[in-house]
């Protein structure tokens, strides 16, 4: 199957049915057992969790910048609350649905605590 793949230019199945014969034929040199359901199922969880985090350093440089970004509208309007800040960039400056203006209230908040992650 590894061949097969290899062949067809799907390095990445080929390198797995490749690790699975590895593991496979050393573990019945050493009498160890090996569970290939097992097998694939943790290097799908490895490969969607890698997905999943480079996903969430995405929104995470987004909230960071939005953060910074509304802090110093704050202070260059000299709004002395998160609640009328808020208002004046929904009104103004991210008109979009997206962040909420709860969204907003609450990233000034943090920002202004010092919390920009």
């Amino acid at each position: 199957m590894s061949t097969l793949a290899h062949r067809y230019y799907a390095y990445d199945v080929a390198l797995m049915y490749h690790d699975f014969l590895m593991v496979t034929y050393s573990g019945g040199t050493i009498n160890v057992s090996y569970d290939s359901g097992e097998y694939f199922k943790n290097k799908l969880s490895k490969e969607n969790t890698k997905a999943a985090n480079t996903g969430a350093k995405d929104k995470q440089l987004f909230r960071q910048k939005k953060k910074k970004q509304y802090l110093q509208i704050m202070k260059e309007k000299a709004f002395t609350s998160y609640a009328k800040t808020a208002e004046y960039i929904k009104l103004n400056i991210d008109t979009d649905e997206s962040p909420t203006y709860r969204t907003v209230e609450k990233w000034l908040s943090q920002a202004d605590k010092g919390d920009f992650s």
